[in-house]
């Protein structure tokens, strides 16, 4: 388990930093951040729907974005005011 902010700052250190099987657990607050996703068989998981709040301010793209991984689960956290998607996968499988 790797976890947010506790052992990474951002949501996308604890992503660069996960392997296949990890679980990335995002403790409550508000992240202002684009996350992109390339490895396999991670689960990116906010303690809390209504707490952990990615927040895009009308000016990111995407809040997490799957490139090509696949068996990526995000689960139990809101996306909120990005300018594309809050979760967008792309060539991704499972």
């Amino acid at each position: 388990m790797l976890s947010v902010p506790a052992e990474f700052d951002t949501i996308q250190a604890a992503v660069d930093a996960a392997s296949y099987g990890d679980l990335v657990l995002i403790a409550p607050g508000v992240y202002n951040e684009s996350v992109d996703v390339e490895t396999d068989g991670i689960t990116i998981r906010g303690e809390s729907r209504n707490e952990v709040v990615l927040d895009g301010g009308m000016e990111l793209d995407n809040g997490i974005r799957v490139l090509g991984a696949s068996n990526v689960a995000v689960e139990n956290l809101t996306g909120m005011n990005y300018t594309n998607n809050a979760v967008f996968w792309i060539g991704s499988t499972g």
